[in-house]
């Protein structure tokens, strides 16, 4: 059982922090009915952070938890049984942000970035998508350039969950040629919004239809970033954003999974209401067993309390 010297035993953190997001967000109902069109306040946020969930994804040696996969998937979980869109929120930081970084960032950046993830609540996102171009990154227009201070980075993303209220970005450009044109590979950069030479203006935040908590808009990039803020691919760059977005692919499993046993728990207890007669009588005709005869025993033995008055 992994163990911190701050936080202890992991299960005891994990059952702490749902039940402190469970009591923050029925104080809060406006978290998750009000549509922040551009983010959370920094108070409620400070209250969705309270106990530094973000750390779950943070090597040990800058004092984070480890990142262990089956530990982050727990916290996504927990999360998003409370809420998915805190789940979600998560997961934009910790599988397109975070491992990235821990991976194939510099050194020299890594520790002042994930003290403030710790220290300050910081987050961070992924920038890929264009206006007119979507996902397709061999042919994105965002541009780079090498300067005397490192790289000079130009161009228009838009889509980028956490828009405007990150307080770092990775975002991917295509290096621009000696004759105007842009290679084929794709780069991978750090920025950081409190520097006034790297910050990303939104120019407009898009409205949505759901999950109200995350952010998203239309970005304007012209910054210049320090050299050791681009990422190092093993192989190539295309390789390197893959890898992140296939560790983010993981990650909603278990953000699904949160949000499927509240799901099952919230309808086993409506089930269970006294008046509920039509219920009992299907629990009693043993009709979930009928039309559930191939699901896991895992997943299906909660409908057996149904027909058992002693439970």
């Amino acid at each position: 059982q992994n163990n911190h010297p701050k936080y202890g035993n992991f299960s005891d953190y994990i059952n702490r922090y749902q039940s402190e997001l469970h009591e923050v967000l029925n104080t809060h109902h406006e978290i998750e009915t009000h549509n922040h069109i551009q983010g959370i306040s920094a108070y409620l946020l400070r209250k969705v952070h309270g106990l530094t969930p973000l750390s779950v994804f943070i090597p040990r040696e800058y004092g984070g938890w480890g990142g262990d996969p089956k530990e982050c998937l727990t916290l996504l979980e927990a999360a998003s049984y409370e809420s998915i869109a805190v789940g979600l929120m998560f997961g934009i930081n910790g599988a397109l942000f975070i491992d990235p970084v821990s991976k194939f960032a510099d050194n020299n950046v890594k520790p002042d970035i994930f003290r403030k993830f710790i220290n300050e609540k910081a987050m961070g996102g992924l920038m890929i998508t264009e206006p007119d171009f979507g996902t397709d990154a061999l042919s994105m227009q965002t541009a780079y350039k090498e300067t005397e201070k490192g790289y000079a980075i130009k161009g228009t993303k838009h889509w980028g969950g956490l828009t405007g209220l990150a307080d770092f970005w990775i975002v991917t450009a295509r290096k621009q040629k000696g004759d105007g044109k842009l290679a084929r590979d794709i780069d991978m950069f750090i920025c950081e919004m409190n520097d006034p030479v790297q910050r990303i203006e939104v120019v407009e935040f898009y409205q949505k239809l759901g999950l109200f908590l995350i952010p998203y808009g239309k970005n304007e990039i012209d910054i210049e970033v320090p050299s050791d803020q681009r990422l190092k691919p093993e192989s190539m760059g295309i390789m390197m954003m893959m890898d992140s977005l296939h560790r983010s692919r993981l990650r909603l499993s278990g953000i699904g999974l949160g949000f499927i046993r509240r799901i099952l728990d919230e309808a086993i207890s409506h089930s269970r209401q006294p008046h509920n007669h039509y219920c009992n009588w299907l629990a009693q005709k043993d009709f979930a067993g009928t039309i559930l005869p191939d699901v896991p025993l895992s997943i299906a033995d909660p409908f057996k309390s149904l027909k058992d008055p002693t439970m």
